[in-house]
């Protein structure tokens, strides 16, 4: 565990170790074979928990990192001729702009 004089890098999710938690569900994971692309076991229960945080049937769409999730988010809110009005500084703009 990092003192509390160890700085921590927090402009991205792989500037850190991750947390033992996750870490631990990780190695159960990794422990058999199961089915890709979404159809295995660990996926379904990730998705039912959503559901259950939200209390609402709704379809999950894990991605790999953020400028995915923002672009699938945004691209979802309107059509290709659309655009997107934020601040000049919003990450959006800043470090995502022209995203599929």
């Amino acid at each position: 565990m990092p003192s509390e004089c160890t700085p921590r890098f927090l402009a991205s999710d792989n500037t850190s170790g991750i947390c033992p938690e996750a870490m631990q569900y990780l190695l159960e994971a990794n422990q058999a074979d199961d089915l890709a692309y979404g159809n295995d076991r660990w996926t379904a229960r990730a998705a039912d928990r959503f559901r259950e945080m939200f209390d609402y049937d709704c379809d999950v769409f894990f991605v790999f990192n953020g400028t995915a999730a923002n672009s699938l988010a945004l691209s979802a809110m309107g059509r290709s001729y659309h655009s997107v009005i934020c601040h000049e500084l919003a990450h959006i703009e800043t470090d995502e702009c022209g995203g599929p």
